[in-house]
């Protein structure tokens, strides 16, 4: 038997997760933000006639796997009228420590070896689903090149109990 037969059985979280990440949920409600153009940021009511910028709550930080996605079906997305995302990113989290993701969630990497370009981005999470390899979530994401600073300092932060997490935003009636 070939010596490295038990690597090729060792499973995806252990064996091929090389990278650290930090996913966050906006809280509050989506039809209610705005966009801030000096800070990139989005704003949303404080209630006294102000605006505040929606907390960032911190769902998981842990091993995870990002690569490029090769489906045709999403490369190129025009995102109200703007085109910004020419190829879509794979992040895989394993299931069984990763809470569920949802749709407008957000991923930062905070440690990726093999490519420490990726620290430089944020990814916008557009769908979630569980992969062929049933420990693994996938969550397919769009890249975001320009707003780094709308989440806080890496490992600043304790994720929050699976009894806290906010409820998922639903689709903005103005995102398209």
């Amino acid at each position: 038997m070939d010596a490295r037969w038990p690597w090729h059985q060792r499973s995806v979280p252990i064996g091929h997760m090389n990278g650290v990440v930090e996913i966050f949920r906006r809280s509050g409600d989506v039809n209610d933000y705005g966009f801030d153009v000096m800070t990139g940021g989005l704003t949303q009511p404080d209630g006294r006639g102000g605006k505040t910028y929606p907390d960032m709550c911190l769902l998981y930080r842990g091993q995870a796997r990002g690569a490029n996605n090769k489906d045709w079906r999403a490369r190129v997305r025009t995102t109200q009228g703007e085109s910004g995302t020419v190829h879509a990113f794979r992040v895989q989290v394993p299931q069984r420590e990763c809470p569920p993701i949802h749709a407008h969630d957000v991923i930062r990497f905070v440690s990726v070896p093999p490519d420490m370009e990726l620290l430089h981005h944020v990814f916008h999470v557009r769908n979630s689903m569980t992969s062929s390899n049933a420990w693994v979530r996938n969550l397919l994401c769009d890249l975001d090149a320009a707003h780094p600073q709308v989440l806080p300092p890496p490992y600043e932060g304790k994720p929050l109990d699976i009894s806290e997490i906010p409820e998922p935003v639903t689709d903005c009636v103005g995102c398209g």
